[in-house]
């Protein structure tokens, strides 16, 4: 469970900040006012948080349904990688579907998502389901 809670904190903070970060590099001098990233960025991250439950309960089952048939690691988190850019762009795309159809600023905020996601899951140790014999992370 602390892979879980590691992967999605990650995501939900970091994603947030790149997403902010692209729209003061491509969008007006709006979002460089100090005022702004005060009260949109905490929205944001509240906002993904609450949004993610249901992916990230869904990514805790499908994790250990996986670590039941396979004891590779990096099956693993190849298939996790899957499922997650998957769920993620259904998440944004039942939120707007501008967001997915959009060749606009918003198409960046799944791929962010998506890009911080699958660097969590390389990132972070998973470890394995039997412990007595461990296979390569």
């Amino acid at each position: 469970m602390n892979y879980i809670i590691r992967l999605w904190l990650t995501t939900i903070l970091i994603a947030p900040f790149f997403i902010f970060c692209t729209l003061i590099i491509t969008d007006n001098s709006v979002w460089l006012d100090t005022g702004t990233i005060l009260y949109v960025l905490p929205l944001m991250i509240f906002t993904g948080a609450i949004v993610s439950i249901p992916i990230i309960a869904l990514f805790y089952l499908v994790k250990r349904i996986l670590q039941k048939y396979t004891e590779s690691t990096r099956i693993i988190k190849l298939l996790l990688s899957f499922y997650s850019v998957i769920a993620i762009y259904i998440m944004f795309l039942i939120v707007d579907h501008s967001f997915v159809f959009s060749l606009d600023n918003n198409l960046a905020w799944p791929v962010i998502y998506s890009i911080t996601m699958l660097a969590s899951i390389y990132y972070f140790r998973l470890k394995p389901a039997n412990p007595s014999n461990p296979s390569l992370t």
